[in-house]
């Protein structure tokens, strides 16, 4: 009797492994924390593990109950990686800095915005500068619209949000978190500044 009881223990056992199998595949084979999450993409990408740089809070995730959000250096390519967006591969510059836009919004005086983040700016670099020649088909007394961003220096990144303005409404702006590839990005140009103000470096996607 106590033989039959532990067989149908075991049982029981391994079809309660199973369901729990089938539903963990059902929702994306998930892992414990974002970390081991990002990694796994690693792998199964091919980028080579990478050094996460940054680490932030998206309040635009807050809902999701997981708004980390994590950008790592590999040896070509700078990987980031949210709760709503898995993983996006962005090739890293080799001639300066990496220009990225991250997966999350931000928070701004209480409003949603886009942000940026520049990767491996100066290691002297006080103040950085992001200038977008707005392509979205926005003019002003016909001339294209041109946005600048101040950067905020979080360790080893600047970090930019890209607020509202009266030419630039929100919903142009928006535009900007569905970009994935550098391709994708708008003209820009990226400059980096000494505490003194002299030009350290700049960067541009424009020809």
């Amino acid at each position: 009797m106590e033989r039959r009881h532990r067989l149908r223990a075991v049982r029981n056992l391994i079809a309660a492994a199973l369901l729990l199998a089938v539903f963990w595949w059902l929702y994306g084979c998930p892992l414990p924390t974002r970390e081991m999450e990002f990694r796994r993409d690693e792998r199964q990408h091919l980028t080579g593990r990478s050094d996460i740089i940054f680490t932030c809070e998206s309040e635009g995730e807050a809902i999701s109950g997981d708004p980390m959000m994590l950008v790592g250096v590999a040896e070509r390519t700078v990987n980031t990686r949210s709760h709503t967006h898995p993983f996006n591969i962005w090739p890293k510059n080799p001639a300066g800095a990496t220009l990225v836009v991250l997966p999350s919004e931000l928070e701004c005086k209480n409003r949603m915005v886009v942000g940026l983040a520049a990767v491996e700016p100066p290691a002297s670099a006080e103040r950085a500068l992001l200038t977008i020649y707005w392509p979205f088909d926005i003019w002003f007394d016909g001339e294209r619209v041109v946005v600048t961003a101040e950067g905020e220096r979080k360790g080893e990144v600047f970090l930019f949000r890209m607020e509202e303005t009266e030419d630039v409404p929100y919903n142009k702006i928006l535009r900007l978190s569905r970009t994935t590839r550098v391709s994708d990005l708008p003209p820009y140009t990226l400059e980096f500044f000494s505490g003194d103000g002299a030009l350290l470096e700049a960067v541009t996607n424009m020809a």
